[in-house]
């Protein structure tokens, strides 16, 4: 009678089905986004060019004897000056060379967003319905018929005390 039982539970009980699993856990649908910004710097080159310049000052002073020549150069050897004293008459020249430079300045900023998505969904098999063959069901017809025929005593006398 315990084996009975034990096969009445194992036959009344199942598996979940594909649909119950379908149910309890649906497929995911996974969905990634991204922005990528790039920044390019351009630089442009630009000569700035200043132009040499002369000065020159003329005075007198009042010692007509003094005599004096005198040229000074500027550490960076672009600037020149001279001073001349002739018979009481001052001669100052100052000459300067021209300066050329090259100067990179800030052209423009390109930013770039590239955005990209990317979405992940898992497809599933569809569901099937599985179907009972026809054959299966005349054998387990067969098979009760067969257990009522060897049981049959047993069986009557439980009806007959459970009508009592």
């Amino acid at each position: 009678m315990k084996y009975l039982l034990i096969v009445l539970v194992f036959a009344f009980t199942s598996c979940a089905t594909q649909q119950r699993c379908y149910r309890l856990f649906p497929p995911q649908i996974i969905t990634k986004d991204s922005v990528i910004t790039k920044d390019s710097v351009i630089y442009k080159s630009v000569k700035v060019s200043i132009p040499g310049e002369s000065v020159t000052l003329h005075d007198t002073i009042p010692c007509p004897d003094a005599n004096l020549h005198k040229e000074e150069k500027s550490k960076s050897g672009r600037t020149t000056a001279t001073l001349d004293i002739k018979n009481g008459k001052v001669t100052v020249k100052c000459n300067e060379d021209s300066l050329t430079c090259t100067i990179d300045s800030l052209k423009e900023v390109i930013r770039i967003k590239e955005s990209y998505h990317s979405q992940v969904k898992t497809v599933d098999k569809p569901i099937i319905k599985k179907v009972t063959p026809t054959w299966c069901w005349i054998l387990l017809i067969i098979a009760i018929a067969y257990i009522v025929f060897l049981f049959k005593n047993p069986l009557l006398t439980l009806l007959s005390k459970i009508l009592k």
